[in-house]
């Protein structure tokens, strides 16, 4: 974190100077789920400048409106590291509070994270960076939030469309970009099934490696061949934490590389 301190007169016709100190986020680890917001907002133009100084700093208004335009540049621009993508392991938006309900976001490194989970989650962001269609960003937020403690199903992921359109716009294109940095830490990770692409923020993310001849429907042929004859067995194989999955499908890459 990032310490800046910000004098700004009390009064217009009194000469002394108040003081404040606040923390800046100097990488997408140290950044909050409202910086997130405020970060998307800037990016789309959706954003005043005193909107996205309060939303960033939490310095009050009053206070804001006396900060001069070297103050408002100099706080901006220790926002420049977030023009590049950088690995992180955990949705920054921990949940979306719609009325009464209240979704959550999957655990940090995707913990408890079903392999049936992610093949929904990812189809439809890929789904959404080809279309950017806000139906497949609300199907891609439905698959990762769900209500606490709650395992992944088709049924509950629908329950979670039905009032994810009323949350804020913003807010859900905020956990896409998120996902980018997921994705990205994924291919650190598991390197021979994810193709990390150039960490600029503007450019599309590849598709993982396997997937590179099935399109959208890539996971689930993978998901298929894992299942083979098992048919009868078809839900375990869905319920199987990711990790496993993406262990083994690895190591059975690397066992093929060996034998050309």
């Amino acid at each position: 974190m990032k310490e800046v301190v910000v004098q700004y007169p009390m009064f217009s016709f009194f000469p002394l100077k108040h003081e404040r100190r606040v923390m800046l986020p100097e990488c997408w680890q140290e950044i909050t789920g409202e910086q997130l917001i405020a970060i998307t907002r800037l990016k789309d133009n959706l954003v005043s400048d005193n909107d996205f100084m309060q939303m960033v700093t939490g310095l009050p208004r009053k206070v804001i409106r006396n900060l001069s335009k070297f103050h408002f540049w100099n706080i901006v621009s220790c926002f420049d590291w977030a023009s590049e993508l950088k690995p992180h392991n955990q949705f920054i938006i921990e949940k979306i509070t719609v009325n009464k309900t209240v979704l959550h976001a999957p655990m940090h490194k995707l913990k408890k994270v079903s392999f049936s989970q992610f093949i929904f989650a990812d189809t439809y962001f890929s789904d959404f960076m080809a279309s950017q269609s806000e139906t497949d960003l609300n199907r891609f937020v439905a698959a990762w939030y769900l209500p606490r403690g709650k395992k992944f199903s088709e049924q509950l992921m629908e329950q979670s469309l039905a009032v994810l359109p009323q949350a804020a716009k913003t807010t859900r294109e905020s956990i896409a970009l998120n996902y980018l940095l997921i994705r990205q830490w994924l291919a650190d990770v598991y390197p021979l099934i994810f193709l990390k692409d150039n960490g600029k923020e503007n450019e599309k993310p590849k598709s993982p490696d396997l997937r590179q001849a099935g399109g959208n429907s890539g996971w689930i042929k993978i998901f298929e061949k894992l299942v083979g004859d098992d048919i009868v067995n078809t839900d375990k194989y869905a319920t199987l934490p990711l990790h496993n999955v993406l262990r083994f499908l690895s190591a059975r890459i690397k066992e093929n590389m060996k034998r050309k």
